[in-house]
Formats: structure tokens, C-alpha cells, sequence
């Protein structure tokens, strides 16, 4: 193993968990004064398109209102306290904002010590989130790699694969290997050819932390959606739990690759 590869591992698990951060991502909180009327609130939402108002009182941004709370009479009255909607700080992470998006559409950054800031869940199609997310796929990649080349040295791994999907890793490596890529056979397999061969591994499938086969079945496809989603630049819509459990568990998957 060389040298610097723990320093490698330190780098790549900085890039995944600080590489980005909410405030990469988020909208200006619009503000309305806690004395200004229902009509100018509303006014407010429709020129941003967003269905939460921060109140000011006194110059400071001390509840917030939802576009339903909207109704007549001054705002003060109709605003609510943060303390019912996650809030981030703005140094929080990407894997910090997808936890509390996972619990509620919307979440609050405090940026200077008040909160000024917003994030929902249609934010995920910016483009920070999309380099994460494709960050997230490669390194879940690179693990199924590394497990596999592990616990079967040599490429003895190619007698777990059906003959076709073989066939087809060997087809890909001779195409790249032709335009002057040298590639290693497992990379030319697809993301569910590694899944496959993990699964039919009781000891490598333990290391997934899934609860089940079925389980881990349906998490490799909804990566593999993701990553052809991001490849295409398509709308993406997300599994919430799965994201937020695996990136919990970075640590231990980027120890691995």
C-alpha cells in the first residue's frame, strides 16, 4: 500500500463531507415586516416563488410565515417560531441539509448567527448537489471494487458472473484497452454486476449494512437511476433515507476504497 494512501482516504472523505456546503445551494429568505399586511406578504410569494416569508421585528428576522398562515390583518400576529423547522448553520454540509430535508421540505440557514436563508427539497437539482451525488455513486463504485478484488484475487471473481454479463465486461475492456485506456476488468463491470457478486457473498454482502438482500437490491437500483439521471442531466428524484444512511456511513465506506 503506498505511502500516502491514508492521506488519499483523509483528502477523498474532506472532498465528500466538506468539499460543499449548504450555503452552496440555498435562496435569500424573503423578508415582511411583522407590521406590513397579508397582501404584501402574498405579493412577496408570488414574486419569489417560495411559500415561506421570514418576519422582521426591530430589525432582527424572529419568526417566519407559511404561505397557508397568509390570510388578513399584519403579519406579526400570524408568524411562527423557527423552532418547529430544522436550521442549519452555515458552515452545515451537504449531508447535514439532506438529513433535515429528509424530515421536512423546507429548512432555515442561520448565516451571521440569524437566520436569512432557505433550502428545500426542489434545491437538490442545482448543480453542487448533482457533482455530490455523482461524488457519492463513484465512491460506492470504488468500494464494491475494492471488497470484491479483495476477497477474490486474480479476477477469481468472473465465475460468479452469468456468462453474458462477463462477455460484455470483457468487450468493454477490449474497446478501451484498443483507444489506449488501460482499465482493470472489474472496472469495465456495471454497477449492478458488483452488487451481484457482493450479494451472493454472505461475508462480503454483511459489510452493506442492508437489513436484507432485498433490501440492498433495491438501494443499487435506485443508484444506478440516480447515476444515469446525472449522466443525463434529468430531474432527479431521491431516495431521502438511503442517502442520508449512507452518507452517514462514509467513514467506514471511504476506509475501504
Amino acid at each position: 500500500m503506498p505511502e500516502n494512501y491514508d492521506s488519499m482516504q483523509q483528502r477523498m472523505k474532506k472532498l465528500f463531507t466538506e468539499g460543499f456546503s449548504v450555503m452552496d445551494i440555498v435562496e435569500p429568505l424573503p423578508v415582511v415586516e411583522s407590521c406590513q399586511v397579508a397582501g404584501d406578504a402574498l405579493a412577496i410569494v408570488e414574486q419569489t416563488r417560495l411559500p415561506l416569508l421570514g418576519v422582521m421585528e426591530d430589525g432582527r428576522i424572529t419568526g417566519y410565515l407559511r404561505l397557508e398562515d397568509i390570510s388578513e390583518g399584519e403579519c406579526g400576529p400570524a408568524a411562527r417560531p423557527f423552532d418547529d423547522v430544522p436550521v442549519l448553520e452555515e458552515n452545515a454540509s451537504l449531508p447535514a441539509a439532506f438529513e433535515a430535508l429528509a424530515g421536512s421540505p423546507y429548512c432555515f440557514v442561520r448565516v451571521g448567527g440569524e437566520v436569512r436563508a432557505i433550502v428545500g427539497r426542489m434545491d437538490i437539482q442545482k448543480a453542487p448537489v448533482r457533482m455530490w451525488l455523482f461524488g457519492m455513486v463513484t465512491i460506492i463504485e470504488m468500494f464494491l471494487s475494492r471488497i470484491i478484488t479483495d476477497a477474490y484475487p486474480d479476477n477469481s471473481w468472473q465465475e460468479v458472473l452469468t456468462r453474458n454479463r462477463l462477455k460484455r465486461a470483457l468487450h468493454l475492456q477490449h474497446e478501451r484497452s484498443r483507444r489506449g485506456e488501460g482499465v482493470r476488468l472489474i472496472d469495465c463491470l456495471q454497477l449492478s454486476d458488483k452488487a451481484n457478486i457482493v450479494l451472493k457473498d454472505q461475508e462480503l454482502f454483511s459489510k452493506l449494512r442492508f437489513e436484507s438482500k432485498r433490501q440492498a437490491q433495491k438501494a443499487v437500483k435506485e443508484f444506478e437511476s440516480l447515476r444515469n439521471n446525472l449522466a443525463h442531466s434529468h430531474d432527479l428524484v431521491l431516495n431521502w433515507d438511503m442517502i442520508v444512511e449512507i452518507s452517514k456511513d462514509i467513514d467506514i465506506i471511504v476506509t475501504r476504497i
